[in-house]
């Protein structure tokens, strides 16, 4: 366990949990302080390990969730459950909670698994539906307006999918209130979506000379008369127009307001939960409110969109909103790192800030993008019609587009290019954030490739052959390599966060190689409508698939040979008594320790640190205390917990379950009902 005070400030509510060396099951200050989760209650180190440290753990959970100071630690928090406990209305409607939080550097969590529960994942399925609408909108004309139209009406749904990920991460408790929630949830992102995809642009020249080519196009021209004639502003006759001869449907006002209306509502909802949460739970009160501060201050931004009627107006605030939104993790953790260290500093009690369980999180992140390819696969299907029976042109198509969707997903399994790894949600807060921020244009991305792979399929039969090289042909083809190109390299950024842990020179070809191809195919792919002036569909398919197949072999091939570096209890520890922690800087009778352990560690040859010279002028006293880095070359690592995903059981070819046997004697009847 880490010294009192140690990666406090690197954790921020809803974003990510303590590195790996701040575990869990230690629950007394190394500097022999009672936990003072409790008051008047003796806490042993080891209560978990023993008869009676159940309860213990269990007055630490009612003491942090009392509703004042002068608690009863022996007063129940939440209803007793288990098999034999008749169902209350305790059960169905619980107070609130917080599963996981951090405390004076402490992560304290559950010990049970969490594992997605199933209106999650019927809530992730609602929520692809919603952002296909969104999708197939913007692929009505492949342009690069539409591309922006598609960011800004997808992020907020985005935005909402993350709260409300956040949201049964940190409190949720599978009762009546939390699947009402989510129902509630669900209704309002539908009709966010309804309005929000409604949105039309169109091309139909400057004002003066508006095109009659299309029947949106004479409504527009009509409009402008009808509005002159009636002596109206002149500003009312070109209130649709967005510039280079783009312009919005004539209904663009109440359809954008509408939606906003709902996102709005969405918003206030989590604010909200914020401010009640806050109330009802005063050790996190802090927290809470300034979560709920932050959402509100993000949310002003979207407020006037209810009043204007310029329409690139309306577009610059949404894309201020979408900013805003986005730096909202790392403007929490900058308002708790302050006030942190403000009660630090006046010596009053740290923040109690929620966590988010790991293991659970990224078990969301990964289904989430499982159901967004799974969309993709579903673009990929077409009716055998009009002679395309059997193996058919597009037949193959079809099957170039599935083996696209396969390859991308191959890669994002593998995303960390490496046998052993510390997942970015771990690492620090940093990484977690930009985990977190990665997967909104890794999500669009994967749902406008899937939304240009069912157009390419129908192209070439019913549709024209793109042999022709119109203008509505190459945004078809720049919309699919560019979202796949771009998919590629977002998958290459979540590899740079996580950690290597391998053992270097294990490999054939060393990560970085391997992250510098996907770069390169990446940049390939996206370029790939600039190749030739007129690209078939079925052949630009067979290059796309070809370059991220041959991507996968390489990778494949050059990790042979990885070996990942073990957990080592003792080092760990020693490492964990090398840091430089918030306490020691406030103690300097802690400086000696942590130079004598990092002296241990340069004695080891464990840290990329100039050793001493051999003159005895220098010694361990006059050592600076930098930031602390362990060699790669190592065939240890000091961080505990690692996931099956992160130790490489999950890698292709490297179950480890297969062999390990047990018996068990069953029925007759129950052995017919396990044959295979």
């Amino acid at each position: 366990m880490q010294n009192a005070g140690e990666h406090e400030l690197d954790f921020v509510p809803g974003t990510g949990l303590s590195p790996a060396d701040n575990q869990f099951g230690v629950w007394k200050d190394v500097h022999g302080v009672q936990d003072p989760n409790l008051a008047g209650t003796s806490l042993d180190p080891d209560a978990h390990d023993n008869e009676g440290g159940h309860h213990t753990l269990a007055a630490i959970f009612n003491a942090v969730h009392a509703r004042s100071e002068t608690h009863d630690s022996s007063h129940k928090h939440l209803a007793e459950h288990g098999f034999d406990v008749p169902v209350k209305w305790t059960h169905l409607f619980k107070r609130p909670v917080v599963r996981q939080w951090l405390f004076r550097g402490h992560l304290y969590r559950e010990q049970d698994k969490r594992i997605p529960s199933r209106f999650e994942l019927f809530f992730d399925l609602m929520f692809v539906g919603i952002a296909h609408v969104v999708a197939e909108s913007a692929a009505e004309d492949y342009s690069g307006l539409n591309i922006l139209k598609f960011i800004l009406t997808f992020f907020p749904a985005w935005s909402v999918w993350l709260d409300m990920r956040t949201y049964v991460n940190v409190h949720g408790t599978d009762d009546i209130i939390e699947r009402l929630h989510l129902l509630a949830s669900m209704i309002l992102l539908t009709g966010y979506s309804a309005n929000a995809s409604a949105l039309v642009i169109f091309q139909c020249g400057e004002p003066g000379e508006v095109a009659e080519n299309l029947s949106q196009c004479r409504e527009i021209a009509q409009s402008i008369v009808r509005r002159d004639s009636e002596s109206r502003k002149s500003k009312h006759a070109v209130e649709y127009y967005l510039g280079h001869g783009y312009w919005f449907a004539e209904n663009f006002l109440p359809l954008f307001r509408s939606a906003i209306a709902f996102y709005l509502i969405l918003r206030l909802m989590r604010i909200a939960t914020y401010l009640y949460y806050g109330y009802a739970l005063p050790k996190f009160r802090p927290s809470m409110w300034t979560n709920a501060a932050v959402k509100v201050l993000t949310s002003v931004f979207y407020l006037p969109i209810l009043k204007i009627w310029d329409p690139s107006l309306v577009i610059e605030l949404m894309f201020v909103g979408m900013t805003a939104e986005i730096v909202h993790g790392f403007l929490v953790r900058g308002a708790l790192w302050l006030q942190n260290k403000h009660r630090i500093r006046t010596n009053k009690e740290p923040l109690y800030i929620p966590a988010l369980s790991q293991e659970h999180a990224i078990e969301r992140v990964v289904l989430f993008v499982l159901v967004v390819v799974g969309e993709m696969i579903i673009n990929s299907t077409y009716f055998a019609f009009n002679r395309n029976y059997g193996p058919s042109v597009r037949f193959g198509k079809s099957a170039m587009s599935i083996m696209c969707s396969f390859m991308l997903i191959w890669l994002y399994y593998d995303a960390d290019s490496s046998r052993t790894y510390q997942h970015a949600l771990r690492r620090n807060a940093w990484t977690s954030l930009l985990f977190n921020a990665v997967h909104f244009p890794l999500s669009a991305a994967l749902i406008l490739a899937g939304t240009s792979m069912s157009s390419l399929i129908q192209a070439g039969t019913s549709m024209s052959t793109l042999n022709e090289g119109t203008e509505d042909d190459n945004g078809l083809l720049w919309y699919s390599s560019g979202s796949c190109g771009v998919a590629l390299l977002c998958i290459t950024f979540i590899g740079v966060l996580h950690r290597n842990l391998d053992r270097r020179g294990s490999t054939l070809l060393p990560r970085t190689i391997r992250l510098g191809a996907r770069v390169v195919v990446g940049l390939l792919i996206i370029l790939l409508p600039l190749m030739r002036k007129a690209w078939p569909t079925q052949e630009f398919l067979a290059v796309l698939v070809c370059l991220l197949t041959i991507l996968v072999l390489f990778e494949t091939v050059s990790k042979i040979g990885a070996v990942g570096r073990h957990y080592d209890e003792e080092n760990a520890n020693l490492v964990r008594r090398a840091k430089v922690t918030t306490f020691a800087k406030s103690n300097p009778q802690e400086i000696p320790g942590i130079k004598q352990a990092r002296h241990e560690l340069r004695e080891m040859e464990a840290i990329q640190y100039p050793s001493l010279p051999k003159d005895s002028s220098h010694s361990v006293e006059d050592e600076p205390l930098k930031r602390l880095r362990l060699r790669r070359t190592l065939s240890w690592h000091p961080y505990e917990g690692l996931t099956l995903g992160e130790t490489g059981e999950e890698d292709v070819g490297m179950e480890g379950e297969l062999g390990h046997l047990e018996v068990k004697e069953i029925s007759a009847a129950q052995s017919w009902a396990f044959a295979a």
